[in-house]
């Protein structure tokens, strides 16, 4: 199991930050739903279909308030949609758990559950029942360091050096950065202050 150890205010040693970061799907930094004035998306936002929620959600920004009263950000740049009974590889194919049960609430409930009993993976349900949209990865935006930190308290000793491009590049990687744990379960995403969706 891996271990925690306390964040610092400096960047991890084997963190290599870069100048720049660029979405391939949004050169322009501001994308299309980041603007200067930006608000938590409200229920009527996630209350769609879930394949057009998961077109609404490139570009939004997912907000993170850290335990340590930090806010982290990153733009959505990578989605998956799950639309449930009607997909095999949807973990509401066969209807709800215990587990799944976040796929079956309000539209912009958070989903999160484990994968190889180490892993988290952040979703989000949409209007159908059961439907729901995989985060895959994340361009940062706001506190990079604390997400180096977070990212490097899981890694191996010895492990490669950690780009700032890689920080949040994958499903489970968005959520050790973004410190996104089982405790998110079936939060609202509408209301929460913990962690939530802008544009």
């Amino acid at each position: 199991m891996s271990k925690k150890r306390k964040l610092s205010d400096d960047p991890p040693q084997s963190l290599v930050v870069e100048s720049q970061i660029v979405s391939p799907y949004f050169p322009n930094p501001q994308g299309p739903c980041c603007s200067n004035s930006s608000s938590q998306l409200t229920t009527s936002f996630f209350s769609t279909p879930c394949s057009t929620l998961a077109m609404s959600l490139l570009g939004c920004t997912l907000c993170r308030m850290s335990p340590t009263g930090q806010l982290l950000k990153g733009k959505i740049v990578e989605v998956e949609s799950y639309p449930g009974s009607t997909d095999g590889a949807s973990h509401s194919y066969r209807g709800q758990t215990v587990r799944n049960r976040a796929m079956f609430m309000v539209p912009g409930t958070a989903y999160v559950y484990t994968i190889y009993g180490m892993y988290n993976c952040f979703n989000i349900s949409s209007s159908v029942e059961g439907a729901a949209v995989l985060i895959r990865a994340l361009e940062p935006l706001q506190g990079e360091v604390v997400m180096g930190g977070n990212r490097q308290a899981r890694r191996k000793e010895g492990a490669k050096q950690l780009k700032m491009k890689d920080l949040c590049s994958g499903p489970s990687k968005l959520c050790q950065a973004m410190d996104i744990t089982k405790t998110l379960d079936q939060v609202d995403l509408t209301s929460s202050k913990e962690i939530w969706v802008e544009r």
